[in-house]
């Protein structure tokens, strides 16, 4: 009997073993996880704390709490008028390049040339250009087009910088769909244009309000294109916080940028709540 339970017990025993080193490896991804995540939230909790700071001059930790630096912000006028311009700015450019960059991510999954690629990746052109060589020519152009310092010029180019996120999200949106639906409704009867409205278009809605909220998150905060074109009255919030710092150092900037975080998470929770990029971020808010 002694050999027998010897015998049944004995396969127990490694697999119990090779089991502890799975479970701790899991353990280590967990902590690896803490802590990349607390190693990229640290930055945004510094930046909230401080803004409530009663100091004068920024520092961390602060010595003191209130709400001055909010209250000052908000009474500011120059200031508000930029954070109503730059949401009005990236309402605008959601729309256009939500639109314009749908469109291009439509045709380029429907492309047979060889030069599908190529052309894909000139729509992707302006992420991996640098910001200051951007900003630069399009100073250039806009000046010799007399649109300097104009809303155009403005909303041109906040559209050129978020067309790339809306075609990259598009397109994977459209890659996943099933053609052979499309080609049913064809087939029972629907012209290409009704079933490409009424099939192909619901189907990837998702993923184009996505590409939307994702451009106007990237025109809310961009300000390296934009400093080379406001003008006296079309400067953005982002543009005149940064004029502001470096002529100041109270916390009202760490306070504008507390608000400015505020929209943007409000914007993506209100979002997600809909369920118009919880498919793309993997998870609901």
């Amino acid at each position: 009997m002694q050999n027998a339970d010897r015998t049944i017990a004995s396969p127990v025993a490694p697999i119990t073993r090779a089991s502890r080193p799975f479970l701790d490896s899991r353990h280590l991804l967990a902590v690896a996880n803490i802590l990349v995540c607390s190693f990229l939230l640290a930055p945004i909790l510094i930046v909230i704390v401080t803004s409530f700071s009663a100091d004068q001059f920024m520092q961390f930790p602060p010595s003191g709490w209130s709400l001055r630096w909010y209250v000052e912000f908000f009474n500011d006028r120059r200031l508000m008028d930029g954070l109503l311009l730059s949401l009005a700015l990236a309402s605008v450019t959601a729309v256009v390049a939500g639109v314009a960059g749908s469109l291009a991510a439509f045709a380029m999954t429907r492309m047979t040339s060889r030069f599908g690629g190529l052309i894909h990746s000139l729509h992707t052109a302006p992420l991996i250009t640098p910001g200051v060589v951007t900003g630069l020519s399009m100073l250039i152009f806009f000046s010799a087009m007399g649109l300097r310092g104009s809303f155009t010029a403005l909303l041109i180019g906040h559209v050129v910088l978020s067309i790339p996120f809306v075609v990259i999200i598009v397109v994977a949106g459209l890659q996943s769909f099933d053609k052979s639906i499309e080609e049913a409704a064809i087939s029972l009867g629907a012209s290409r244009p009704v079933a490409f409205l009424t099939v192909t278009i619901p189907a990837v809605k998702t993923s184009m309000m996505s590409a939307a909220v994702f451009a106007f998150l990237n025109s809310f905060d961009e300000v390296v294109v934009t400093l080379f074109l406001p003008g006296p009255r079309t400067k953005t919030l982002p543009v005149a916080m940064f004029e502001y710092i470096q002529h100041n150092l109270d916390p009202l900037p760490a306070a504008i940028s507390t608000v400015l975080i505020a929209i943007a998470m409000l914007v993506v929770f209100v979002t997600a709540r809909f369920g118009t990029i919880g498919r793309i971020m993997g998870q609901r808010l």
